[in-house]
């Protein structure tokens, strides 16, 4: 099937909102990175891992669900590189959840 262009849009906000490709370029404790939401709002990482749950119920769309998931799954590990994981280390202890829900769906 084919995604309306609102539902594209949407998806490609989410995306941008997990990426953390910005910590391979800049220093840690730069501005830029300190001021994203991930790394900024302790709550705001473990509000978007409980909507992905493998307990959720599944969208119309499993392709974008399972793009999303893994999405969520590569933003996970891209918090190793953060000096002070051990905020993320529940979160980091859940990466593989994510991985293996998103290849069972797709």
């Amino acid at each position: 099937g084919r995604i309306d262009d609102v539902n594209l849009y949407l998806e490609m906000a989410l995306l941008s909102a997990l990426d953390l490709s910005i910590l391979h370029t800049r220093e840690d404790g730069e501005e830029a990175v300190q001021s994203l939401p991930l790394l900024s709002d302790t709550s705001f990482l473990t509000s978007i891992m409980n909507e992905f749950l493998p307990t959720k119920p599944k969208w119309v769309c499993e392709g974008l669900q399972a793009l999303s998931t893994f999405g969520l799954s590569v933003c996970i590990s891209s918090l190793r590189e953060v000096p002070h994981n051990y905020r993320f280390q529940d979160a980091i202890n859940r990466e593989d959840t994510f991985v293996d829900a998103a290849i069972e769906m797709n």
